[in-house]
């Protein structure tokens, strides 16, 4: 799968709100709990954490958020 960069804002308050389109396609909906993986370059790559093991991001299939600031 081709890795989909998406720029999100943080408010003031530090807040991320995420357009609907993205949610849509990433497969989330509300709880669900996401893992953050902070990468060398510094972008943040933001997949659905497993509920077997939050930890374990090595679904290659899992679509990913991927960050950069």
């Amino acid at each position: 799968m081709a890795e989909q960069k998406w720029v999100v804002p943080v408010d003031e308050d530090g807040m991320i709100t995420f357009p609907e389109e993205l949610i849509d396609k990433m497969g989330w909906s509300e709880g669900t709990v996401l893992q953050w993986d902070i990468r060398e370059d510094g972008a943040i790559s933001l997949t659905a954490a497993s509920d077997e093991d939050p930890q374990d991001t090595s679904e290659p299939d899992k679509p990913s958020l991927l960050s950069k600031s």
